[in-house]
Formats: structure tokens, C-alpha cells, sequence
């Protein structure tokens, strides 16, 4: 009984690593800050980025920062700040990428923030409803002050859903 809790408990553990170090590497490092960088290139890289998750991950561990509830709640809200780009993308043809950046960068160090250190801030809420508004703001008074995407972008991504 405790090997299936162990197995179930390692086949997650490696799930999600797996899943970070391909988002870091192919996400990040290939298609943002080394776009000529190879599959070989891209390969060498998950092995050190999943070595330093893994030890991140050990680290936290021994740490004990705080119970598993409180972490998940925790990561799960930091998740929930990046509905905002993701709702603005899909209903308001005047968003922005640079604006969708911005929401995110704000809403996940306000939400850090209101979670560690300014708890009062939240006036009794959940931290992520706070942030996430804030968030939300960010995103349209920077998506209103930015370039709009091209007519091209905007035709490619709406004009289907109007014939709907």
C-alpha cells in the first residue's frame, strides 16, 4: 500500500517536471531567447534545467515552507492571475500583447506580495481576488496605450467566431 502511494507520488512528481522543463526550454529558451538554438542545443538544456528544478523542489522540501494545502493554494493562485490575458485575449479584440505581459509581471508580484507581506491589503479577501483585478486593470490601461494588433491578427482570431 505505501509502494502505491510512493509510485502514484513519484509519477506526479515527474509529470510536472517533465512539463516545466519543457516549457522553460522549449518555451523560453528556444523560442524566445535563442531562436537558433537546435533540438541538440534544447536537449542539453532540459538536463540542467530539470537538475535545477529538481534541487529547487529539494530545497523547498527540507525548507518546509508550509503545509501542502497552503502550497497548492498558493501556486494555484498564482495560476489564477493569468486568466486575465487569457479571457482579454479571447472576447476583446483591442488587447494587446504587450498588455497581456504586463498583466501577468503585475498581477503575479501584487499577488506575492498580498499573500507574504501586505495580507491586510486584501480587506478580508482571497489574495487572488484582489490581484487578479488589479491585474485585470493593468491589462487594459495598457492594452488602450499600446499599438492594437493588425487588422490581419485581428480578422485571423474574431471574423470566424462572428459567422458562429
Amino acid at each position: 500500500m505505501v509502494a502505491g502511494i510512493f509510485s502514484a507520488g513519484m509519477s506526479t512528481v515527474s509529470g510536472v517536471l517533465i512539463t516545466s522543463t519543457s516549457a522553460v526550454t522549449r518555451d523560453l529558451y528556444q523560442k524566445i531567447f535563442n531562436k537558433e538554438a537546435t533540438d541538440k542545443d534544447a536537449f542539453i538544456m532540459s538536463r540542467y534545467v530539470t537538475v535545477g528544478l529538481g534541487v529547487l523542489a529539494i530545497c523547498i522540501g527540507i525548507y518546509k515552507p508550509s503545509s501542502i494545502f497552503q502550497l497548492v493554494l498558493f501556486s494555484f493562485g498564482g495560476l489564477g492571475i493569468w486568466a486575465a490575458p487569457i479571457l482579454a485575449g479571447l472576447y476583446w479584440k483591442r488587447a494587446t500583447k504587450i498588455g497581456a505581459f504586463a498583466s501577468v509581471i503585475v498581477g503575479e508580484i501584487v499577488y506575492i506580495l498580498l499573500t507574504t507581506t501586505f495580507t491586510s491589503l486584501t480587506f478580508g479577501f482571497n489574495p487572488l481576488i484582489v490581484a487578479w483585478i488589479i491585474a485585470m486593470v493593468v491589462l487594459i490601461v495598457v492594452s488602450l496605450c499600446t499599438k492594437p494588433a493588425s487588422a490581419e491578427t485581428i480578422r485571423r482570431h474574431f471574423d470566424d467566431l462572428e459567422k458562429c
